[in-house]
This record gives C-alpha cells, sequence and structure tokens, in this order.
C-alpha cells in the first residue's frame, strides 16, 4: 500500500533506485506508522502527491512541441527542476520523521509495538 500511494515508478529508473525504494519502505514499515490517520505525515503526502502531479504535467509538455506552447506552460517547464527538489526534500523529511519515531520508542518514549492498539499500527 506504501509503494502505490508514495512512488510512482514510472519516474524511477534504476536498479539502484528500486533498491534503495525497497530499503525505505522496509525500514518505514519497521517504524509502525499508519500514514494515512498520523497528521504529519497526511500533510507530508499531500505535498509530495501535489508536487507528483505538477512533475507529471510538465513531463507531458515537454512531449509537446515547443512552438506550440503557451508562455505560462513554458514557465512551468523552467520549474521542473524545484518540484523535483521539493519531491526529494518531502522524501528527506519523511526519513527524518520515521528515524526519530523510531528512535523514540527505542529510547522507551513510544509505547512498544505490542503494546499499541491495532488501529494505531
Amino acid at each position: 500500500a506504501i509503494q502505490t500511494k508514495i512512488f510512482n515508478f514510472r519516474f524511477l529508473k534504476t536498479t539502484a533506485s528500486l533498491t534503495l525504494m525497497s530499503y525505505k519502505i522496509k525500514n518505514r514499515k519497521d517504524a509502525n506508522i499508519q500514514e494515512d490517520f498520523d497528521p504529519f505525515m497526511v500533510a507530508v503526502n499531500k505535498k509530495t502527491r501535489n508536487a507528483m502531479k505538477k512533475l507529471a504535467q510538465i513531463e507531458d509538455l515537454e512531449k509537446k512541441d515547443k512552438s506550440t506552447l503557451k508562455e505560462e506552460q513554458i514557465e512551468k517547464i523552467k520549474t521542473k527542476a524545484e518540484v523535483l527538489s521539493q519531491i526529494k526534500e518531502n522524501e528527506r523529511i519523511k526519513d527524518l520523521y520515521y528515524d526519530s519515531y523510531k528512535v523514540a520508542r527505542e529510547e522507551g518514549k513510544l509505547p512498544a509495538k505490542e503494546n499499541v492498539p491495532a488501529q494505531q499500527i
């Protein structure tokens, strides 16, 4: 479920990216955060999803003949690097959140996995 919500596989080009993605997903599952119910993760995922939509629109515009594009569309294409950077930053933020959650659990600041009610896991 996490894979389809967070990642759009057409943006992953290499085996290294797939390996890194599977590592992140495994690490994120170990933290036992349900992204659909965690307000912070919902906000980050929403920003990521919106950035992915923008990126898809930009890629569609790049496929078109440049001479037929409007000024706004050309400006949108110029924001591709910024949109990619935003997606990477959102993923970095999520990684930090998962890492801090795992550390807090290991330090005993959060209940152990087996003591958390089913709807929170």
